[in-house]
């Protein structure tokens, strides 16, 4: 198809409208339709250096989503989160737990988190009121595993003494940590009702047992009931403090399968 060519005329194509006047002119470039014309000028072209900025603006944000989507998966992964928001320098200290078990080692749990092999001592561990979970490296088939409730708090030790037993009726644990309790020196709670207790030898109630007149100092406890193997232990009194004690004790049962 032959094209013509004409003049231009410069002063035809202005600022503002110089579309109508250009099409309206007679000097066209090339006479292909007015519409083509039109097109051509009202949809510039970028040019290919900008376009080459912008793709290559784009290509560098797509990575960037990519590459956090993908940091993202490894904290999630290694649960950085939580060892960062339990760790000490966000926790004024953090918490101590000092675990041990009777016959067997066992493995430490908070949260499907895996803490070490008992004996354990773990410190700057986030505050707050836990079940621990606790389970027998050797798994054989007549351990059981064993949960237990756990209160830490800033700057203060609590401590875990466990025997994990065939069942849940033949393990038991006994919890100890200090806490603040207006006028009360010691608190005793079992998972059994009246347990007897006894200090240096001496009965001064069954569980629940609140006392406020416990001497400081160091002492000896025993938590004794019918059927059940005696739990014995030392224990230290503050004043400035209480001393809270959780127990479950160990029942003598005929099978325990």
């Amino acid at each position: 198809m032959p094209v013509k060519y004409l003049k231009v005329k410069k002063k035809n194509v202005k600022q503002g409208n110089w579309l109508s006047k250009f099409l309206a002119s007679k000097s066209v470039v090339k006479t292909r339709g007015a519409a083509a014309v039109a097109s051509e000028f009202t949809s510039p072209k970028v040019p290919k250096e900008e376009r080459s900025k912008i793709g290559t603006k784009k290509f560098w944000w797509f990575s960037l989503i990519i590459a956090l989507f993908f940091i993202a998966g490894l904290l999630t992964y290694f649960d950085v989160p939580s060892r960062v928001f339990n760790s000490p320098w966000l926790t004024r200290g953090g918490a101590r737990l000092v675990v041990s078990t009777e016959f067997t080692p066992a493995l430490v749990y908070i949260k499907d988190r895996q803490l070490g092999a008992t004996p354990l001592d773990v410190k700057g561990l986030r505050p707050g009121e836990y079940k621990l979970k606790l389970k027998a490296v050797k798994q054989q088939d007549f351990f059981y595993e064993l949960t237990v409730p756990a209160k830490l708090q800033n700057g203060i030790t609590t401590v875990v003494k466990a025997q994990i037993g065939p069942t849940a009726r033949t393990s038991s644990y006994v919890v100890l940590y200090y806490d603040q309790i207006k006028d009360t020196k010691l608190l005793v709670n079992a998972k059994q009702d009246k347990v007897a207790v006894f200090i240096d030898n001496k009965k001064v109630g069954e569980t629940p047992l609140l006392l406020k007149d416990v001497s400081a100092g160091n002492h000896t406890i025993s938590l004794q009931k019918q059927g059940f193997r005696t739990a014995t232990f030392d224990i230290i009194i503050r004043d400035d403090q209480t001393l809270v004690i959780d127990a479950k004790l160990y029942e003598y049962v005929l099978n325990a399968h």
